[in-house]
């Protein structure tokens, strides 16, 4: 489907409204009725009903519609749809197909496209703020699609309901709709086309998918648009490098999804079938390539022939993108709004929750980069956890989207960690927010213990819909307090010399733990060597409550190395959580007399970490 979102949930953003329908009956004097010629009655409501628990309607592509006659005049500023639907379950092609509903009034469309979905019959209840007119006579449709000619997307049954409202509604929404204070965003950029999906990092550059333009894009890493080209086919998602090549998965939402090798400039080097029909996530791990599939919610394991290695379940449903960190997988789901950390069998380490739709998810050796499929942003994260002693803040924007005024009642915080978040800087509580309007408020998480927390930030209000809005607060904590320090014996080193240096780690806690040291070099050009992993490490340090430990570590420097400035980066972080601390210092590599050295970085251990 070229031009469309795919598999954007539109109907998140939107509120459900539940109002009775009532006829406001003006009694007028017979002298006011021969004198003005008023109408009888006049309609705040209408409500037309379909549709029969007695009978089933198969919905296949183009879909099927129902229509309706106006009845009254209306200056319409709510709209609810009632559907009651079960999508279902192919075999020949592993899972489902989405399902959606929609409302025209004269052809025109008047809502979003809600997405459906229940393995069972399910009561859907959807409904939005609009704002237009309706004249009698006006035709109104409900419309309901999905799947193909042959294979019917669901069932709708009955009773069903379209219902339009001249009286507004307050709607709340929050921006971020959840938080993991685990995941600490350190950049942002807009994503070049409206629809970003599929990530990949070469080493120096982003690339970049978007499934409505149809396009792969080459950025650097502040977001400029370097290159660009028609991606292979009409629906690109996950993208991978494995060195030298580019892989592209492309849902094609039937048994003709491809997964494409393409070269630097988009020319097709190999293509093989996926081995679902909805390819979404792709990686590579140096030898193999995983692939997710959002329909069978599977996670396989290929060679680079697309034969299937391995597979398991995914932890994620409607799962998106993939990325590997050098040891681990990482999955997105859409639905749930989560990064998975998965080992290579399948088996959950942890799972982060992200603030809205991610679609596109890499690596580049230090940091993750996701594509946001709702702000239509990339940005640039690092997963690392707060520090017991510290905190982390999140600024949260509530949002009447509604057509009323919304009236919100005393914010808490309640669930198992309660007493690690807490409430600053409230400017939302009981307030009245008018259409349009926003408030904001902190939410602070102060870990006193180690361990993943959990809570719910609590918004009660009017909206009938969501009389309290949870939003879900989550956060990693860590043992920290610990300090790195890196001090060189020279800062100017010759060709085929030796860069030496001390390393001393600090333990200011009165917890022992592990931690691990690592460090690279960032070239005079600017580039990071090597391009992903590091120089040395990671190396496991064990500390002592207060206790501190020092090394010694040298390189020599090959005799090819570019001359100018460099800097020498030493990194300390928990396996698997992030950098606690950093440190860095500057050298110059200067010409040597010496015609004979080393061609590569080599690493001497002078002193272990000791006492």
């Amino acid at each position: 489907m070229r031009g469309r979102k795919h598999l954007r949930n539109e109907g998140a953003a939107l509120k459900i409204q539940k109002r009775k329908v009532h006829v406001l009956t003006m009694v007028l004097v017979l002298v006011g009725l021969l004198v003005f010629g008023v109408s009888a009655a006049a309609a705040d409501c209408e409500q037309h009903d379909f549709g029969s628990p007695n009978v089933y309607v198969y919905v296949y592509a183009p879909g099927r519609t129902w229509n309706f006659t106006a009845e009254n005049n209306m200056a319409v500023r709510s709209l609810e749809v009632k559907s009651v639907t079960k999508n279902i379950y192919h075999p020949e092609i592993g899972g489902y197909f989405p399902l959606y509903v929609e409302i025209k009034v004269n052809d025109t469309l008047v809502t979003p496209s809600w997405e459906l979905f229940s393995a069972d019959f399910k009561t859907h209840i959807h409904s939005a703020s609009v704002e237009f007119n309706l004249n009698v006579g006006d035709e109104i449709t409900f419309h309901i699609y999905g799947g193909t000619s042959s294979l019917a997307a669901g069932i709708i049954t009955g009773p069903n309901y379209v219902k339009l409202c001249e009286a507004g509604l307050p709607t709340i929404s929050i921006s971020p709709t959840s938080v993991d204070f685990s995941l600490d965003v350190i950049d942002s950029m807009p994503s070049p086309g409206p629809n970003p999906s599929g990530l990949a990092f070469d080493g120096t550059y982003l690339w970049h998918a978007d499934a409505t333009e149809d396009k792969i894009y080459k950025l650097d890493t502040s977001g400029n648009i370097v290159d660009s080209f028609d991606s292979p086919d009409d629906n690109p998602k996950g993208l991978t490098f494995d060195g030298t090549y580019l892989w592209n998965a492309d849902d094609k939402y039937d048994f003709r999804s491809k997964i494409y090798k393409l070269d630097t400039s988009g020319n097709i080097i190999d293509s093989f079938n996926s081995p679902s029909s909805r390819p979404s996530g792709l990686t590579f791990d140096g030898t193999y390539l995983w692939n997710a599939d959002n329909n069978t919610d599977k996670i396989y394991k290929l060679d680079t022939s697309g034969n299937i290695v391995d597979s398991f379940d995914s932890p994620a449903r409607y799962s998106g993108d993939l990325a590997f960190d050098g040891t681990y997988l990482f999955v997105v789901g859409n639905w749930d709004h989560k990064i998975h950390k998965l080992d290579t069998s399948g088996n959950i380490i942890t799972s982060f929750d992200t603030p809205s739709a991610i679609y596109g998810l890499t690596f580049d050796g230090t940091y993750f980069w996701y594509s946001d499929g709702v702000e239509d942003k990339i940005y640039k994260i690092m997963i690392l956890p707060v520090y017991v002693g510290l905190s982390r803040t999140q600024i949260f924007t509530v949002t009447n989207s509604g057509t009323a005024d919304l009236v919100i009642g005393t914010l808490s915080i309640t669930g198992a960690n309660a007493s690690e978040f807490s409430i600053e800087n409230d400017n939302c509580s009981n307030q009245t927010i008018t259409p349009l309007g926003t408030c904001t408020c902190d939410v602070v998480f102060a870990p006193t213990s180690e361990g993943k927390k959990s809570a719910n930030l609590g918004i009660p209000s009017n909206d009938p819909e969501t009389p309290t809005l949870n939003v879900p607060l989550s956060g990693t904590a860590a043992f920290g307090g610990v300090d790195l320090t890196l001090t060189p014996d020279s800062t100017t080193v010759p060709r085929g010399g030796t860069l030496g240096f001390q390393i001393t780690i600090t333990n200011n806690t009165d917890k022992a733990g592990t931690i691990r040291f690592a460090t690279k070099v960032t070239l005079p050009n600017g580039n990071p060597y090597p391009p992903s992993g590091y120089l040395f490490g990671p190396k496991e340090v064990t500390l002592n409550p207060y206790q501190s430990k020092s090394g010694h570590l040298s390189h020599t420097i090959p005799m090819g190395a570019p001359l100018g400035p460099y800097i020498y980066h030493g990194y300390i972080g928990r396996p698997g959580m992030g950098i606690i601390d950093e440190d860095q210092f500057d050298f110059e590599v200067v010409e040597s007399p010496a015609v004979i050295g080393p061609e590569d970085w080599q690493t001497i251990v002078d002193q272990e970490f000791t006492e």
